[in-house]
Protein backbone atom coordinates (compact mmCIF):
# COMPACT_ATOMS: atom_id res chain seq x y z
CA UNK A 1 0.00 0.00 0.00
CA UNK A 2 1.40 3.52 -1.11
CA UNK A 3 1.69 6.20 1.60
CA UNK A 4 -1.07 9.03 0.87
CA UNK A 5 0.94 12.34 -0.11
CA UNK A 6 -0.63 15.48 0.26
CA UNK A 7 -2.41 17.55 -2.53
CA UNK A 8 -0.97 20.86 -3.40
CA UNK A 9 -3.31 22.85 -5.23
CA UNK A 10 -0.95 24.74 -8.10
CA UNK A 11 -0.58 28.31 -8.41
CA UNK A 12 -0.48 30.07 -11.44
CA UNK A 13 0.88 33.50 -12.21
CA UNK A 14 0.31 35.64 -15.78
CA UNK A 15 2.31 37.66 -17.34
CA UNK A 16 1.62 41.16 -19.29
CA UNK A 17 3.60 42.40 -22.13
CA UNK A 18 4.61 46.06 -22.16
CA UNK A 19 6.49 47.32 -24.74
CA UNK A 20 9.81 49.25 -23.73
CA UNK A 21 11.47 51.75 -25.59
CA UNK A 22 14.77 50.54 -26.40
CA UNK A 23 16.77 53.68 -24.54
CA UNK A 24 15.39 52.22 -21.63
CA UNK A 25 15.85 48.47 -21.87
CA UNK A 26 19.10 48.32 -19.95
CA UNK A 27 17.74 50.58 -16.64
CA UNK A 28 14.97 48.19 -16.90
CA UNK A 29 17.09 45.12 -15.60
CA UNK A 30 20.29 46.44 -14.01
CA UNK A 31 20.53 49.02 -11.34
CA UNK A 32 21.48 52.67 -12.56
CA UNK A 33 24.82 52.16 -11.75
CA UNK A 34 25.85 49.57 -14.15
CA UNK A 35 23.17 50.73 -16.51
CA UNK A 36 24.72 53.83 -17.25
CA UNK A 37 28.27 51.87 -17.92
CA UNK A 38 26.52 49.37 -20.50
CA UNK A 39 25.47 49.71 -24.19
CA UNK A 40 22.14 47.92 -25.48
CA UNK A 41 24.49 47.13 -28.85
CA UNK A 42 27.36 46.00 -26.47
CA UNK A 43 24.95 43.26 -24.70
CA UNK A 44 22.98 42.35 -28.22
CA UNK A 45 24.77 42.73 -31.15
CA UNK A 46 21.97 43.67 -33.82
CA UNK A 47 19.01 43.05 -31.26
CA UNK A 48 19.03 39.89 -33.51
CA UNK A 49 18.16 36.24 -31.82
CA UNK A 50 21.43 34.24 -33.23
CA UNK A 51 19.18 31.14 -34.46
CA UNK A 52 16.00 32.66 -35.81
CA UNK A 53 16.99 36.62 -36.65
CA UNK A 54 14.25 38.16 -34.80
CA UNK A 55 14.09 41.07 -32.81
CA UNK A 56 11.60 40.64 -30.47
CA UNK A 57 12.42 39.63 -26.92
CA UNK A 58 10.78 39.31 -23.92
CA UNK A 59 12.64 39.93 -20.73
CA UNK A 60 12.25 37.49 -17.99
CA UNK A 61 10.94 38.26 -14.79
CA UNK A 62 14.02 38.66 -11.92
CA UNK A 63 11.51 35.40 -10.51
CA UNK A 64 12.07 33.12 -13.62
CA UNK A 65 14.32 30.20 -12.89
CA UNK A 66 16.91 32.01 -15.29
CA UNK A 67 17.72 35.21 -14.24
CA UNK A 68 17.23 33.75 -10.29
CA UNK A 69 19.92 31.50 -10.41
CA UNK A 70 22.53 32.74 -12.59
CA UNK A 71 21.74 36.78 -11.16
CA UNK A 72 21.80 38.19 -14.67
CA UNK A 73 18.83 39.72 -16.19
CA UNK A 74 18.10 36.84 -19.32
CA UNK A 75 15.73 37.07 -22.48
CA UNK A 76 13.80 35.17 -24.75
CA UNK A 77 13.17 35.18 -28.03
CA UNK A 78 9.87 35.80 -29.07
CA UNK A 79 9.84 34.05 -32.08
CA UNK A 80 11.82 30.91 -31.66
CA UNK A 81 12.53 30.62 -27.46
CA UNK A 82 15.86 31.35 -27.66
CA UNK A 83 17.08 32.30 -24.30
CA UNK A 84 20.57 35.05 -23.74
CA UNK A 85 21.36 37.06 -20.95
CA UNK A 86 21.65 41.19 -21.49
Amino acid sequence: MYGITKYTMPTFYKSVLVEIPEHQVLSEVYPERIANQLTLEERLPNSECEDCKSTQWIILPKESPYTRDSGKPYIQCMNCGNFTHL
